[in-house]
């Protein structure tokens, strides 16, 4: 529960827009997974940490986590916190400059934790934006649709805000009027 409590602390305050704070629960959620000496704490532990710099936009340090999360994950054979590691290393070779590479590996982990439903808009979105780096504005509009539809159907609001930042975004390249994407931005504001 200590892990736990830090780790979901950590995405508030990341989601919330405190970066430090986030950070600080998020390492404090690591060292108390390290002590516990069970890899399924640490794995969640690290994910945590992971998806904290992910949502932060830094590149190195997603994937420095994301290699450890993978190695402990297929050493321990945890099949969830791999889907998650993947995302994130997918979400990485994207930002790298390797759309197609990463979207195979995104859709890798969302067909992973598909059955648990958790997580699904944030996997979608990453998607969308990876789509939206190769250019292929249909499917990330596609991507962005579908992570919506899963929002509203399973009440997943968390990561609402990006969500409509990235709709603003396949608005804007689609040619879309500047109030369409003036309106989603706004909701992205009035969400988070």
């Amino acid at each position: 529960p200590a892990m736990i409590c830090r780790a979901f602390g950590a995405w508030a305050k990341a989601l919330m827009g405190f970066p430090d704070e986030a950070v600080q629960l998020a390492e404090s959620s690591v060292e108390h997974g390290r002590r516990q000496n069970d890899p399924h704490t640490l794995a969640f532990a690290l994910v945590t940490v992971g998806l904290v710099y992910l949502f932060q936009r830094d590149v190195n340090r997603t994937d420095l986590v994301s290699s450890e999360v993978l190695d402990l994950s297929k050493e321990y054979k945890l099949p969830q916190w791999i889907a998650f590691a993947e995302e994130m290393q997918g979400w990485v070779i994207c930002q790298r400059g390797d759309p197609a590479s990463g979207i195979v590996l995104i859709e890798r982990s969302l067909n992973g934790l598909h059955a648990t439903r958790t997580h699904t808009s944030r996997i979608l979105a990453n998607l969308a934006e990876s789509c939206l780096a190769g250019g292929n504005l249909r499917t990330a509009n596609l991507h962005i649709n579908a992570a919506f539809t899963h929002r509203e159907l399973h009440g997943e609001h968390y990561y609402a805000p990006e969500l409509y930042r990235l709709r603003a975004l396949v608005l804007e390249r689609s040619g879309a009027t500047f109030s369409a994407v003036e309106a989603a931005l706004a909701e992205a504001l009035s969400s988070a």
